[in-house]
């Protein structure tokens, strides 16, 4: 769920931003929006691929069942959008009709640093 979510119980059609990218990042990564490793920690699927993008290898955050068949450049813009709505800051999401323009290759994704 959205930061903003939890604390004000309210939603918004930035909260469905932020649900609509954790679920891009679900989908891509096949993984849970969070996991238990071990037996005290959860890791947070939004943390976990920001941790490859910053190391500079975002497409091993993808599925590996995929076994690399797909097209790297519409992974690597599924992933970074999935980011890009997922951002903890709800200014700095894009609204949905951008999400389309960015899916559909009508606007490119800005270089967002990591």
């Amino acid at each position: 769920m959205a930061p903003e979510l939890l604390r004000t119980g309210k939603a918004s059609t930035s909260t469905d931003v932020y649900a609509f990218g954790v679920f891009m990042l679900e989908v891509a990564c096949g993984r849970r929006p969070i996991e238990q490793e071990g037996l005290t920690e959860a890791v947070n699927l939004v943390d976990w691929v920001t941790d490859y993008w910053e190391r500079g290898a975002i497409l091993e955050s993808s599925d590996p069942r995929l076994e690399g068949l797909y097209a790297e450049e519409q992974m690597e813009l599924v992933l970074k959008l999935g980011l890009f709505c997922s951002h903890p800051n709800l200014a700095a999401r894009p609204s949905m009709r951008q999400v389309m323009q960015y899916l559909d290759g009508e606007v490119t994704l800005p270089d967002i640093p990591a």
